[in-house]
């Protein structure tokens, strides 16, 4: 064969019947063997003339091949099913095992909130402050109470101190008295 022949003879397409309109390879395929029961061969390939120039070639499979498949795409499509609802059964299990959270509040209630709370923590900052100044009159009660007892030790002090001078002048002019009334004896018997 030169390369004329061979060319005519890969290109050339037998005349069979116009079996199905714009279809798959695979539909077409399927078209022959199931439906019109043709005996071909696997492999051998097969036209159709209606979709225009050179048609739509397709492989033809067997009818085991085809059943095959078609176990394969049911096998398939339970997997699917399945997982399908699996993936159901887990969601409705998370939605019980956890409450939807709760409504969020009105613009209201969290103003009223909010407000409430700062009532609350200004009271609070007024009794700290209350017994702070209690604390604070207590220690100036205590600090002037120590204030005052020292004002009054320092007063006796100093009234023990005058005390003690003129104990000291009267023990002096005493002591002087003495010496002169001394002197003056002396002198008399002298």
């Amino acid at each position: 064969m030169n390369k004329k022949d061979k060319f005519k003879f890969e290109h050339e397409k037998p005349n069979p019947e116009i079996i199905g309109h714009h279809s798959t390879p695979e539909t077409f395929s399927k078209l022959l063997v199931e439906l019109l029961g043709l005996n071909q061969v696997q492999g051998q390939i097969i036209y159709d003339g209606g979709i225009g120039v050179g048609g739509l070639s397709a492989t033809v499979d067997t009818k085991q091949q085809i059943q095959e498949e078609l176990i394969k795409k049911e096998a398939l499509l339970k997997q699917k099913v399945l997982n399908l609802l699996i993936q159901k059964e887990a969601a409705t299990k998370a939605s019980i095992n956890f409450p939807p959270p709760p409504p969020p509040p009105v613009e209201k209630e969290v103003e009223n909130n909010q407000f409430n709370q700062i009532d609350q923590r200004v009271k609070e900052i007024d009794q700290r402050l209350e017994e702070i100044e209690d604390d604070v009159l207590e220690s100036d009660n205590s600090v002037c109470g120590l204030l005052k007892r020292l004002k009054k030790r320092e007063l006796k002090k100093a009234q023990l101190l005058e005390e003690m001078k003129k104990k000291q002048e009267l023990l002096r002019e005493a002591l002087l008295y003495i010496d002169m009334s001394k002197l003056k004896n002396y002198e008399k018997e002298k």
